[in-house]
């Protein structure tokens, strides 16, 4: 539970266990509880209203700040009800207004209401009635409301998005080994490769792959710049899963295992591997190589682990609900994966894997060394966090100096 509502936001969540015997008595110490702390209003909601939304209790708040309301109601349509708010000069009342309730029937809205008229209370109605999850055939309900189906849940799709721009020299064997190591074909549903425009060999090798497997491979083309490639083949995926992949990147056997078990822990909206990277064929790394590398290593499990920020070289996925709950992935050319789990965030836990690592290209270390390729990632950062839009940073990672105005598309 702890772990669940703990949130990496600056918003925390609260919370306590319940006190009392019955529900009536748990809902009236609730109320006691927080106007002890001052609180002038009060809203208790039950946990089993998929239903529920931020305009319904903004609706009940107002009610509530009107001396014509100390009472606010919302009907569930079993008879009973969703939600009650009070106000704080309520406080000496709780105890008849909340005793003698038949609770678990239909008879619990209309003995509120007529406790609330003994004990000479204002009530008012809100206008939305919704449905509880009390019984299997309520399930329906939920599925309905967050657009989830207990199928995607029970047995979900993964769809693999790869951007690509020349990749001729990796596609071939990414797209080998992700139908090699996932060893249930049945929830690979689809590789999307999402091309921003290859002037080599890359489409020609993907096309003659779609003739040797079961599993479609779907090459779209789209505007260059990995967050508009990504959130093309986002748009194009019909998964219940998106894993978001680089072409540079090879992931642990038997990936799609790690992706469910991670996405099926309570709190978790999204997640990612353990970071690894291994070596170009023929380069021999020197021992001060190796050991700036571990350092490397060892910095990424600790942002990992304490900032809930992996990058995207290390095969972030998500359901596709959540995706599109937030907007998609940011069209930006650079930091797109850390503007997504950013807002990934705010919702819940981006968790790692408890798995092998998935292991990235060295190509840019060894190219560059390690102290200069990592010191201009941090500077990168950095530069990010003092408000330069990541097109601009783009030129500059890249050695084109453009200067970006527009506002970021968060």
């Amino acid at each position: 539970m702890r772990y669940w509502m703990d949130r990496r936001v600056e918003k925390k969540l609260s919370w306590k266990p319940q006190r009392g015997d019955t529900l009536g008595d748990k809902i009236k110490n609730a109320f006691e509880d927080h106007f002890a702390q001052g609180e002038e209003r009060v809203l208790v909601v039950g946990s089993d209203i998929p239903g529920i939304s931020v305009e319904i209790l903004e609706e009940a708040l107002d009610m509530l700040r009107s001396e014509a309301s100390q009472m606010v109601l919302g009907k569930a349509l079993d008879g009973g009800y969703y939600l009650v708010g009070l106000q704080r000069k309520t406080q000496g009342q709780l105890d008849e207004l909340f005793a003698g309730m038949d609770w678990g029937t239909d008879k619990v809205f209309r003995q509120q209401c007529q406790a609330a008229d003994r004990a000479g209370i204002t009530t008012n109605v809100l206008t939305a009635q919704l449905q509880d999850v009390d019984l299997p055939e309520d399930i329906k309900e939920f599925e309905k409301v967050i657009g989830v189906s207990s199928d995607s849940l029970r047995t979900p799709k993964l769809s693999v998005v790869i951007p690509t721009l020349n990749e001729a020299r990796t596609i071939g064997s990414c797209i080998q080994r992700l139908l090699e190591q996932c060893s249930d074909t049945n929830m690979l549903g689809e590789i999307i490769i999402a091309d921003g425009g290859s002037k080599d060999d890359t489409l020609t090798l993907i096309e003659q792959l779609q003739d040797g497997t079961n599993v479609p491979i779907i090459a779209i083309n789209c505007d260059k710049g990995r967050g508009v490639q990504l959130n093309a083949g986002a748009k194009a995926a019909t998964g219940d899963i998106v894993l978001f992949l680089h072409a540079d990147t090879k992931l642990p056997d038997d990936f799609h295992v790690s992706i469910l078990s991670c996405l099926n822990t309570p709190g978790n909206v999204a997640g990612a591997f353990p970071f690894d990277v291994y070596f170009s064929d023929g380069f021999e790394p020197s021992f001060l190589f190796g050991i700036q590398m571990d350092i490397v290593k060892w910095g990424a499990r600790q942002r990992n682990i304490k900032m809930e920020l992996p990058y995207g070289d290390q095969g972030i996925f998500l359901r596709r609900q959540i995706l599109e709950k937030i907007g998609g992935v940011p069209e930006t050319l650079l930091f797109e994966d850390f503007i997504l789990v950013e807002k990934l965030k705010q919702i819940g836990h981006v968790a790692i894997t408890d798995s092998e690592p998935a292991r990235t290209s060295a190509r840019r270390w060894e190219e560059n060394g390690v102290i200069k390729t990592t010191g201009s990632n941090y500077l990168f950062v950095v530069g990010y966090k003092l408000g330069i839009h990541p097109d601009t940073l783009a030129a500059w990672y890249y050695g084109k100096f453009k200067p970006v105005t527009q506002p970021q598309q968060t």
